[in-house]
């Protein structure tokens, strides 16, 4: 992530992707995902706690408050829009939308974000099938948030056998080379596999391809045995 924009939006969105990703939030982990030292995460977080956005838990973890959540959400939803928009309407490759929707998400108006929700169709989820949050803002009903009931990592799935990948985490989309690589080789919202453990990772087979995924990447893949009711594919 090479552009901040807002920091305290980007710093929010951060914990609020990490609770997504099932990574504990801690400062050490925000760290890995802006291109800050520890010593500015560490003042930047100081300033979310006293402006009553974030608190520090007796643990270390980061924990959002309501007013927190609000404004996570609000930058995340922009954000996943304009993934949306820029891979779909703008015709951005897919492994480059997540870095220019670094960019969007701090300047897009309510009224830019509904206009754009309605020319996509309504969507609710991201090209990378993680769920765009908030959608009521936009007038969307309950029943438009995406379900990630059944849920799990490809990396906690150790029993093997058929699976769907129903989104690709956040940490993933930082590394856009990683993207093409897990996009030429089929794996993506919606793809269909097979997935064997080997000793250092996993082998995971669709339509007739067989590709080696290492157990970090295999971290940052979200999976449902079946198939789930709605995924996005990668274009």
């Amino acid at each position: 992530m090479g552009y901040l924009g807002d920091v305290t939006g980007t710093y929010l969105r951060i914990v609020l992707e990490l609770e997504e990703d099932q990574v504990v939030p801690r400062r050490a982990r925000v760290a890995e995902r802006v291109p800050h030292s520890m010593a500015r995460v560490n003042q930047v977080t100081a300033r979310l706690v006293r402006a009553g956005l974030v608190v520090v838990l007796e643990d270390r973890r980061l924990a959002l408050t309501e007013a927190g959540r609000a404004y996570a959400t609000a930058v995340m939803r922009r954000h996943r829009l304009a993934e949306a928009f820029l891979v779909d309407i703008v015709g951005v490759a897919y492994e480059d939308a997540h870095a220019e929707a670094c960019r969007w998400q701090h300047v897009l108006s309510v009224h830019a974000e509904r206009r754009i929700y309605h020319l996509l169709g309504r969507p609710s989820r991201s090209p990378y099938g993680n769920p765009i949050p908030g959608l009521a803002t936009l007038g969307a009903p309950p029943s438009a948030h995406a379900d990630v009931y059944g849920e799990q990592t490809l990396l906690a799935f150790r029993l093997g056998g058929e699976v769907t990948v129903s989104r690709i985490g956040e940490g993933a989309q930082r590394d856009a080379g990683l993207l093409r690589e897990l996009r030429l080789a089929g794996v993506g919202p919606g793809a269909r596999m097979t997935a064997t453990w080997v000793a250092d990772g996993v082998l995971v087979t669709g339509n007739g391809t067989t590709t080696y995924l290492s157990r970090d990447t295999a971290a940052l893949l979200f999976v449902v045995a079946g198939r789930p009711a709605e995924v996005r594919r990668p274009r």
